[in-house]
């Protein structure tokens, strides 16, 4: 009877075991591994004792968790957006700055090419200097005040073209006479 009775002990304590320890902890681990597959709205079930306090623990760190990724995620999106922010900035900046020197460009050679007209207008003009060297003294000032200003630098450089032109115009009609 004292083997039959400690076979009886044996197997009550392994099913009582089952029931209360390993049962209890396959359904922690199969949470676990849901949680750990992504599902962070898992449910762990109900548990007793200690093992009620693990699965809270868990349960905490998972809701902790997901709060941190919403954290990241809301940071990225952030910085993504910010990024473009920074990118479109740096594009915009690119197309100024090709402006500006196309700007300054064009400024330039509409200078050198006023100064070889006003060269040849010089050379053609003997007896109307004085005229000249006012027109051009009028000229070198105008150019001075466009570079400060360079989005009227094509109007002033047609004004300048015309005023060129019309003294031009003088001198030949002066040379004829």
């Amino acid at each position: 009877v004292g083997g039959a009775s400690v076979a009886t002990i044996v197997l009550v304590t392994l099913i009582f075991l089952h029931f209360t320890l390993l049962n209890p902890l396959e359904r922690l681990r199969d949470y676990a591994g849901r949680v750990a597959a992504g599902d962070l709205e898992a449910e762990p079930g109900a548990f007793c004792g200690e093992l009620r306090q693990v699965t809270d623990a868990i349960q905490k760190m998972v809701s902790t968790l997901a709060d941190k990724m919403q954290e990241a995620e809301a940071a990225s999106e952030l910085a993504e957006t910010r990024a473009a922010e920074a990118e479109e900035a740096v594009i915009q900046a690119e197309k100024e700055k090709r402006a500006r020197s196309d700007a300054a460009k064009s400024q330039r050679e509409g200078m050198l090419q006023a100064a070889g007209m006003l060269e040849n207008v010089v050379a053609g003009m003997k007896v109307a200097s004085g005229t000249v060297n006012t027109e051009s003294s009028l000229i070198l000032e105008g150019a001075n005040s466009l570079s400060a200003r360079v989005e009227s630098t094509a109007t002033s450089m047609e004004e300048l073209a015309g005023s060129i032109r019309e003294v031009a115009g003088n001198a030949e009609s002066a040379s004829k006479e």
